[in-house]
């Protein structure tokens, strides 16, 4: 029974829960000043056919908010790809889209 459950904590920690991954670059990228106390939100050019993932968004209230979208605007215009991870859970979602933008869980640019 130990190593049931040492397993299935292993497992849980080692990925995101409810989470897709999606590369391309970057389409659109947007900043609300008043909404979210100034959510960031991007786009993929070429999102999954299949996923749940319509675009991805960062609260300020992340610590790592400065570095994420200081990598998403260089990404965007310099045309490089991404890499990005999203939680694509019912409560990850944006409030204030009406597709569903998943809450990033990590972004790596791709040469």
């Amino acid at each position: 029974m130990k190593k049931v459950v040492l397993f299935l904590t292993v497992l849980l920690l080692s990925s995101p829960i409810f989470a897709e991954e999606n590369t391309s670059t970057i389409a659109s990228i947007q900043s609300y000043p008043d909404y979210g106390n100034g959510d960031f939100v991007f786009t993929h050019t070429s999102p999954k056919d299949n996923g749940v993932c319509r675009g991805y968004w960062l609260s300020p209230a992340s610590p790592g908010f400065d570095t994420t979208v200081s990598l998403v605007i260089a990404a965007f215009h310099s045309g490089k790809s991404v890499r990005v991870v999203g939680h694509s859970g019912s409560g990850s979602k944006w409030d204030g889209s009406s597709t569903h933008h998943c809450r990033v869980y990590s972004l790596r640019t791709i040469q």
